[in-house]
């Protein structure tokens, strides 16, 4: 079990009480804004000094620029995207060493969380511009004026019915996804 804090970073779990993940397993954040298990079993931890990944072994990576705040992960075994405060970002995990670029198809402004649905869309919330949705090389807009409560999408969540639930700054607001 892994914990993170908005001041003192990373903390495991070891028998029953927590210690400090300390810089010398690799990890330097001292704010953590998400920790993600992907299906490859590899820990991702998103934090004020970019993102960090553990393959299993106990020791974490830094695996981005530490000048990006990382707000949220999700990876698809050879492709992790990263929802950071300038923008989202593709990061190749095929290759060695990992290559980070920009989404150019998106403004460079705070995106806060994401998920991705069954059909293969990245539903990515933003701190003052709406939910995107992103698939293959297009993007949708969802705002206000489209029956969002508020411009500020805090949190993208995906229930079992693929339908899309955002907590937003003015409430919950749910898309009911024909899938």
């Amino acid at each position: 079990l892994l914990a993170g804090t908005a001041s003192t970073g990373l903390f495991r779990c070891v028998n029953g009480r927590f210690q400090h993940v300390p810089s010398g397993a690799g990890m330097d954040a001292s704010r953590v804004n998400a920790v993600r298990l992907d299906g490859e079993g590899r820990v991702w931890v998103c934090g004020d000094r970019g993102v960090y990944i553990d393959p299993g072994d106990g020791l974490f990576t830094h695996v981005s620029p530490v000048d990006l705040n990382v707000f949220d992960v999700v990876s698809n075994g050879d492709t992790a995207w990263l929802a950071t405060d300038k923008g989202l970002y593709q990061l190749d995990t095929r290759t060695l060493p990992w290559r980070m670029t920009k989404e150019a198809l998106l403004p460079a402004v705070l995106m806060t969380s994401m998920k991705r649905d069954t059909q293969g869309n990245l539903w990515i919330g933003s701190e003052s511009h709406g939910l995107y949705r992103l698939n293959n090389r297009r993007v949708d807009s969802l705002g206000i004026a489209d029956g969002l409560s508020s411009a500020a999408v805090e949190q993208v969540l995906l229930d079992a019915y693929q339908n899309i639930w955002l907590g937003t700054r003015r409430g919950i607001d749910m898309l009911e996804l024909d899938v």
